[in-house]
């Protein structure tokens, strides 16, 4: 299995325990391969903020449109019920 899989499953922690600890001592000797699952790592970091940011865009579109919509009153209605009770 080639480096990049490896430093996948081991970020997303899904190696077998064995599998792992065989990682994890590549990880201490070997600074390019530790280079390697830094810069991943951050790719993820970034990919996972980006895919909150989205998360949130869509979601504040949808809240807008069944708070602000004229023909969503009920619903609005109802919500705001749950929240007074």
């Amino acid at each position: 299995m080639n480096d990049i899989r490896l430093a996948e499953k081991h970020i997303l922690k899904t190696q077998a325990p064995a599998e792992s600890l065989v990682f994890q001592a590549r990880l201490i000797t070997e600074p390019a391969l530790r280079w390697n699952v830094y810069g991943l790592r951050k790719i993820y970091d970034v990919l996972a903020l980006r895919q909150r940011k989205t998360v949130k865009r869509k979601m504040e579109t949808i809240h807008k449109h069944l708070f602000t919509h004229p023909a969503k009153a009920d619903f609005q209605k109802q919500i705001l019920q749950l929240f007074k009770s």
